[in-house]
């Protein structure tokens, strides 16, 4: 579901290196009608510490809602990442940053989606940004989703994929140098606010090494499930 000329609305503000994000309501796919049970409407994402908890392997540099009521205002705003399902670029940007198209290769084809393009579109000087000023529902499917209609063997490569892409992910950006900006900027620089970010340049050194893969790593084999 999506505001009355919400793709007008976010062309009209959005500069040739963007990235616009609209204001994200919830779903209920069954009465198809917005959710309203007092919880806010989601404008802000940042990515998360990956290695908030050792040898979990749901964490990683996902997005995750980051409320900041002090900036409630602003209706064009600055957005370190975003969750996915809708976003608005120049065609001729989208063309320029991913003349192949998206890295199935290193991603796999289901994972990790928003931060390579909200990260491509930082690191080369873009803008991510929510506009406040229109909205789309989204239906968060949680476990309704799950598997898919895969088989067992289906599934169990779809989650190494899924391992894969997040592992990549990390040591992708949190190393690269291949663009205008790193992640040193983008955290202690852009985002310097950004919750569970504390300290990590020294917190690094003794959580990665306990990440999920790297303890299989070690072994010498992949994680199956």
């Amino acid at each position: 579901m999506v505001d009355q000329g919400f793709d007008v609305k976010l062309a009209t503000d959005c500069k040739d290196d963007w990235v616009v994000i609209p204001r994200r309501k919830r779903l209920d796919a069954d009465k198809w009608e917005i959710v309203h049970d007092g919880r806010p409407d989601i404008d802000y994402m940042q990515v998360d510490y990956p290695y908030q908890r050792p040898y979990d392997r749901s964490c990683g540099l996902h997005g995750a809602e980051w409320k900041r009521p002090d900036r409630a205002e602003i209706m064009i705003d600055d957005c370190p990442t975003m969750q996915g399902s809708c976003y608005f670029m120049a065609k001729k940007h989208w063309d320029f940053l991913f003349p192949n198209g998206l890295d199935d290769a290193n991603y796999g084809t289901f994972t990790q989606e928003a931060q390579e393009i909200s990260m491509t579109v930082w690191f080369t000087g873009g803008r991510v940004v929510v506009n406040k000023n229109t909205w789309y529902a989204h239906f968060h499917k949680g476990k309704r989703g799950k598997g898919y209609g895969f088989s067992n063997d289906q599934y169990k490569r779809h989650m190494a994929g899924v391992e894969r892409g997040r592992v990549y992910c990390i040591n992708y950006w949190m190393n690269t140098q291949d663009y205008k900006h790193d992640f040193k900027w983008y955290i202690n620089e852009k985002f310097p606010d950004s919750p569970g970010w504390e300290n990590w340049e020294d917190r690094i050194k003794v959580d990665a090494p306990k990440d999920f893969s790297a303890t299989y790593a070690e072994k010498g084999y992949e994680p199956t499930w």
